[in-house]
């Protein structure tokens, strides 16, 4: 019996051992099943709270999108067409079937210059100015018709005018007529831009002999893909320098102007600057232009009452890396009193490009104004050099001028400011007071265009 009971016992305490064991097993079990679908539920939430935001992060940029092109399309409406912009060697604007079309440039000129005037109690001038300062608006309208504005700040004062304001015609691909204030076509180097100048500035000839700016009509030829012709009927020359005249104070009845250039070898391009770049090739212009203006008598804003006529004939050669121009011009101007005057000047430069990147020049002129039979002889010579950083969009020039002969340079007084052309007249240039052998000015000059 007693084993019996003990028996009964130790199976009882076997049972509720197994029993509590099994019991902890399954709760341990339970336990990390529990655990485990906990962080299940996590990731899941997670996962759906993260492709919720993805949903709405994509709808927010879809909508954005939607919004863009819908003002787009707005302002394409607008514009009818649409318009493109960008910049192919100019800032442009033009319209999607390219019958419109407007381009903007410009550049500034920022110079230190000395000017020296011996028998002036050896004054000195010097100083820094912004020679010039530019900007060209041109382009064209429905194909046929092109227009130009160029305005420009006068490097004395700072004063905003503008220079150039002319519309053409394209009458066929040959024959285009054009109106406006604009360069006569006379002198090479006047109608050469400022920013391809091969000095700092103009020689004292140039503007001792050019006849600057007019009102005119004028037509622009091409003869031959070898010949160029260009002719205009103006207001004359003896007037405002920027062009633009009262009628009632206008010099003259009529002036007449033609101007013819060859091409015996290279590319029209070339002919528009002094550098014989690496990659062209040799090129060979040869011109000739002449300039007739009959004074109005009954005028008041002549001195003395005049005619005369103006010639150049010239050549621009680039071969092998060398530039060389020459021009002789002559002046002829009669009186009614029988005082006629000839004026003569010869201008000749010689650059050579060394590697794209400097330019050592020279620059030879000779002047000989004559009047009642009296001769009164000029001589000047420049030297400098240009410094290319990117050809004529950012360049350095620097230049001596030194007149070995003469006291009564033509044009030289404008040496320092140099923003203005000739008016055709060599005798109305206020000489520089210098003396013979002696160095007029010292220049150096940044030029940045756009």
């Amino acid at each position: 019996m007693y084993t019996q009971r003990m028996m009964g016992t130790v199976a009882a305490a076997t049972m509720a051992l197994t029993t509590g064991t099994i019991a902890q097993a399954d709760q341990a079990s339970l336990a990390a099943q529990l655990q485990a679908a906990e962080q299940r539920v996590s990731q899941l939430e997670q996962a759906q709270q993260g492709d919720w935001l993805n949903e709405r992060r994509a709808e927010e940029i879809k909508g954005l999108i939607r919004d863009v092109i819908a003002d787009a399309d707005s302002r394409a409406t607008l514009l009818q067409d649409g318009i493109l912009a960008g910049h192919d060697g100019n800032f442009f604007l033009r319209s999607a079937d390219d019958s419109f079309r407007m381009n903007l440039s410009g550049y500034i000129q920022f110079r230190y210059a000395t000017n020296w005037q011996n028998k002036r109690d050896n004054e000195t001038i010097h100083g820094f100015n912004n020679a010039r300062a530019k900007l060209y608006i041109t382009g064209y309208a429905m194909d046929d018709f092109g227009y130009k504005l160029c305005f420009a700040t006068n490097g004395s004062t700072g004063e905003v005018y503008t220079e150039e304001a002319v519309v053409d015609m394209k009458l066929d691909d040959d024959v285009k007529l054009y109106a406006g204030v604009t360069l006569l076509p006379f002198l090479r180097e006047d109608l050469m831009a400022s920013s391809t100048l091969l000095a700092v500035e103009r020689a004292c000839v140039t503007k001792g002999f050019g006849v600057g700016f007019s009102a005119m009509l004028g037509a622009k030829i091409d003869v031959s893909d070898d010949l160029k012709l260009n002719v205009a009927i103006s207001n004359g020359t003896i007037g405002d320098k920027y062009g633009y005249t009262n009628f009632e104070n206008n010099s003259a009845d009529i002036a007449v102007t033609g101007r013819a250039d060859w091409k015996l070898a290279g590319d029209w391009k070339q002919m528009k600057d002094y550098v014989a770049w690496r990659d062209d090739s040799d090129a060979i212009f040869v011109g000739a232009a002449a300039h007739y203006q009959r004074t109005d008598r009954d005028t008041t804003s002549m001195a003395f009452p005049m005619d005369f006529l103006a010639w150049t004939a010239d050549t621009l050669w680039k071969v092998n890396s060398w530039t060389a121009s020459l021009a002789v011009n002559g002046g002829h101007y009669f009186t009614d009193e029988n005082t006629d005057t000839n004026a003569y000047g010869t201008l000749l430069q010689l650059a050579y490009n060394m590697d794209d990147k400097m330019q050592p020049f020279m620059r030879y002129e000779w002047s000989d104004t004559r009047m009642g039979g009296s001769s009164d002889t000029n001589q000047v010579v420049s030297a400098g050099l240009n410094y290319f950083l990117n050809k004529h969009n950012a360049k350095f020039t620097t230049d001596l001028v030194w007149c070995f002969e003469g006291t009564a340079v033509p044009g030289s007084a404008m040496v320092f400011t140099g923003d203005s052309y000739g008016t055709g007249l060599a005798l109305n240039h206020t000489a520089t007071d210098i003396d013979d052998n002696q160095i007029i000015a010292a220049r150096a000059q940044f030029q940045l265009k756009f």
